[in-house]
């Protein structure tokens, strides 16, 4: 049986002919146009993950700078009548008060509270017992960056003064607010409990603000906390 072997010729096969200058030129723009729309989504992917992790970070720096002080507020210590007694010209202040102010620098101003509690933190992982005197302050920490810190001493009756041993509670800090509410749900900036015009109470409750950035990000949480424990306020008469 014979085999026959048929050649079949096309007419492209054999076509020798190349790409011309201006297919070339097309080619290189359609892949030029594909790498910088692929480059510009990772970039655009890569920037988005980067968001997120940031916005993170700052949602869990103030997340645990709540807690903090939730926990320091909520273990609130003060004087009760009737062992407590209003102020007088010869007698120290009450260790146990509440002072609620604002501490300025060069550029800003921030809230500033400072109260006694039992949620004393140990000290070189030794735990000294008993109340403590908490103040929240923000200090510089350079140039236009601002921490937040936390005293906590147990022996305080000499005035408190800002230390570098104190912790850094939060970085990064725009600003910090402190709201204060007393019995009727009146709103103030300041409280002094040592104070006649607040009638000699602590608040019922502490409205917290805090603002944390780095650069032109910016992120604002508030948080507010009832207080466990509260002076009220005493009539004049009584006085």
């Amino acid at each position: 049986m014979k085999v026959i072997y048929i050649k079949l010729k096309h007419k492209g096969l054999n076509n020798t002919q190349g790409f011309t200058l201006i297919e070339v030129l097309l080619a290189i723009l359609i892949f030029s146009l594909l790498i910088v729309t692929v480059y510009g989504s990772f970039n655009r992917v890569l920037t988005d993950v980067e968001a997120i992790d940031e916005d993170l970070i700052f949602h869990e720096a103030a997340t645990n700078c709540f807690f903090r002080m939730d926990a320091d507020l909520r273990s609130l210590h003060i004087s009760m009548t009737p062992r407590y007694s209003p102020p007088e010209m010869s007698n120290p202040p009450d260790p146990f008060r509440v002072i609620g102010d604002k501490s300025d620098t060069v550029n800003n101003s921030f809230g500033r509270l400072r109260f006694s509690s039992s949620a004393h933190l140990p000290i070189d992982k030794i735990f000294h017992g008993g109340i403590a005197e908490i103040v929240y302050y923000v200090e510089a920490d350079g140039e236009d960056h601002y921490v937040l810190k936390r005293t906590d001493r147990v022996d305080y009756e000499s005035d408190w003064e800002p230390s570098v041993y104190d912790p850094v509670l939060c970085e990064n800090i725009r600003s910090l607010k402190f709201t204060y509410y007393d019995q009727e749900g009146t709103e103030y900036d300041f409280w002094d409990s040592e104070d006649e015009e607040y009638e000699f109470s602590t608040p019922v409750a502490i409205g917290i603000e805090l603002e944390i950035g780095r650069d032109k990000v910016s992120f604002n949480f508030k948080t507010s906390v009832t207080m466990p424990v509260f002076r009220t306020k005493m009539e004049n008469e009584t006085l």
